[in-house]
Formats: C-alpha cells, structure tokens, sequence
C-alpha cells in the first residue's frame, strides 16, 4: 500500500518541487520566485510526496507589512499545486493547514494568497481589500519638460533602496531581497515583460515605475507594477512612457489614501478588491500590531477600544458599546475593505461606528507589485 507523507519540503527534494510547480504553472516560476523557492525559505515549503515523488506543494513566504506606525506580520501563500490525478483528495487542504501551523508558530496574524476559490474559501479566505483601478489616457494629465525616463541598472539600487524606504506603506525589505524581487519580479513571461523605468526630476532621481508591457500588440494599455518616490513625478512621467511604449493609456491600481490620487482628477476609475485572498489567521495579535496606525490616527480610541474571539465570532468593544462580527470572511472584509457593500448593523453601536468609519478599510500595499508570491 502506498503511504503518502505530508511535510516540510527536504533539500534534496527542492528540484522536484520547484518542477512540479513550473508543470502546473509555467516554466519561469523558478526564474520568477527566488524568495519564495529559495533555499533559505525551504521549511517553509509543504509537500505531499507518495513514492519519493512530490504530488502536491504549498508555500508562503513571510514579510511584514508597515501602515504607517503599525507593522503587520503576513505570509504569502504562492504555487499551490497539486498532479491532476491527485485532485480532489484534500491534499492541498491539509498542506494549507499545516502552513497556516508553521505562520502561527512564527507570530504571524495574516495570510495572503494568491489565489481565489473553494480551497480557499474552506479555511476562510477569500477576496478582500481596498483599490482603486485607474486607465490615465495619453495626454490627460499635463506633461513636464523637468521630467526625464532612465532604464534602470543596479548601478542605481542603492538609490531606488533609498527611495523604497520613504515609503509610509510597503513591505519591509531587506536589501538582499530587494535585489532578489527586482531580479525575480521582472523576469519576462511569454505573455508580458515588466521593464524597470527611473523617474527624474531636473536631473535629480526622485521615483520609479515597475511597468506590465504586454506582449499582445493589439492591447493599448501600459501596466504599473509597482511605483516608488514622489507622486507627482510618477503620473507627470505617464505621458513620456506611454510614448516610450507605444501606448495609449497608464493601467495601474492605487490605495484609495495614497496621496497620488490627487494628481488623477477627471481619469477614468473605478473601485475594485485586491484580487487576493486574505484571511486573519491571529486576531488578537493582528489588533495588537495595527494598534499604533488607529491611536495616532484617532487619539480618543486610545483604552476604549477592545476585543475578543470567542468560537469563531469576532467582538469589538468601545465603553459600553460591542460589535459582532459573525465569521472571519466578513472580518477581514470590514478591515481591509471590499467593492461591495458589508451588511454590518451599527444601530447599538454609534462609537464603534465613528471608529470603523474613520480606520477601515485601512491602506495596505497592492499585493500584486514585486513581492507577489
């Protein structure tokens, strides 16, 4: 009879792993993840292997997220994959549930994947967030002749490092895997190439775009992939690049409280999710991490906001007043935003109103810029 074990990936076994997951997927995934596939990351890497052969694997990647003053501990779940012939059998299931194990083993609060369906939806998680989608036509926004376009090179990392670090929003990272996401994260695919473009102002490097070039000719719109550095620079570039590219219009996603909206005014838009799935996997310690964001941004929260779990329902105090949140889907929902409406009743809870009103959703890096795993 043959005996399935289910586990942490072993070195010896990385180079089947990472082929199971260029099977499934496409054949640059290994070009592509370096964090992620990387040796360092391997226990992190969950395996089903029958007869010495990896049959199914999930992974994730941890990271911390900073929003403003608060840090946010996160896994990022990536290559979920399974054999044909192995489906159906809740193997990737049990493989999820020993990774969101390992995160809470590591103080993680939440998980992140990139992904969306019924596998997911089976441990709670599922689409979530707070975007705002933008197409910015060739010669909407005023043109500068102060502006100027570089290709980047390393030469100028420590620079752009620089530029990263300012931001109020982002994934923390270390200048290893920095380099190694900018290596990994522009690597062409047969159906888009990510070229890297600095932006200067009277000479001076001041921003950079991570940009989506599709290789379909027919399509007209140029992808943002990730953006760093002064905003105003950024969409006073779109033109130079749209023209750079041959393109017609600057496709990109936005947090709604990123300062950049403001230099879109009249741009087509509209309002969309992250596109990936969230689940808070440790409420309580995910209210202690994102405790600094909400009492500097409302002081008066400060000892008057509370809560709890208690069999699977979250409850959120203030004085008197509770809030309960009756699954964990609508939880995260209510914090990191949704493009639909949330059916939440604040008819006993006028305090608690005023506080969700005013820090959620709260702004969050788009997940898809160079640290998708």
């Amino acid at each position: 009879m043959k005996m399935m074990e289910f586990r942490s990936c072993r070195l010896n076994e990385r180079r089947q792993a990472i082929e199971l997951s260029k099977t499934i997927f496409k054949p640059n995934m290994e070009e592509q993840f370096l964090c992620l596939f990387g040796e360092n990351n391997i226990q992190r890497m969950f395996i089903a292997s029958e007869d010495n052969n990896v049959v199914s694997m999930v992974n994730y990647y941890p990271t911390t997220i900073q929003v403003h003053q608060a840090k946010i501990t996160t896994g990022s779940i990536g290559s979920v994959a399974t054999l044909p012939e192995y489906r159906g059998k809740k193997i990737a299931s049990k493989l999820l549930q020993m990774a969101e194990e390992k995160m809470l083993s590591e103080a993680i609060t939440l998980m992140i994947i990139s992904g969306q369906g019924g596998l997911y939806l089976g441990i709670g998680a599922d689409y979530a967030g707070n975007a705002t989608e933008w197409f910015a036509e060739y010669g909407h926004i005023s043109k500068t002749t102060k502006i100027t376009l570089k290709k980047y090179d390393d030469s100028f990392f420590p620079k752009i490092n620089g530029i990263y670090q300012q931001e109020n929003i982002r994934y923390l990272r270390d200048e290893n895997e920095f380099r190694l996401l900018i290596k990994g994260q522009t690597y062409p695919d047969s159906f888009a190439t990510y070229p890297f473009e600095m932006i200067f102002r009277d000479g001076i490097l001041v921003a950079y775009v991570i940009l989506q070039l599709e290789t379909d000719e027919e399509r007209f719109d140029l992808g943002i992939k990730e953006y760093g550095g002064d905003r105003l620079a950024i969409v006073s570039a779109f033109d130079l690049l749209l023209e750079c590219y041959n393109k017609k219009v600057m496709h990109f996603a936005t947090d709604p409280h990123d300062e950049i909206e403001q230099y879109l005014g009249g741009c087509e838009k509209k309002a969309i999710h992250q596109f990936t799935s969230f689940k808070i996997i440790n409420f309580s310690r995910f209210m202690d991490e994102l405790k600094p964001y909400w009492e500097t941004l409302m002081p008066e929260s400060k000892n008057m906001i509370k809560w709890s779990e208690t069999n699977g329902k979250y409850i959120i105090y203030w004085g008197e007043e509770q809030l309960q949140v009756d699954n964990i889907l609508l939880l995260t929902r209510l914090i990191f935003g949704y493009d639909q409406k949330l059916n939440i009743d604040y008819s006993q809870c006028p305090m608690i109103k005023a506080f969700v009103d005013r820090i959620f959703p709260i702004p969050f890096a788009w997940t898809h810029n160079i640290n998708y795993q």
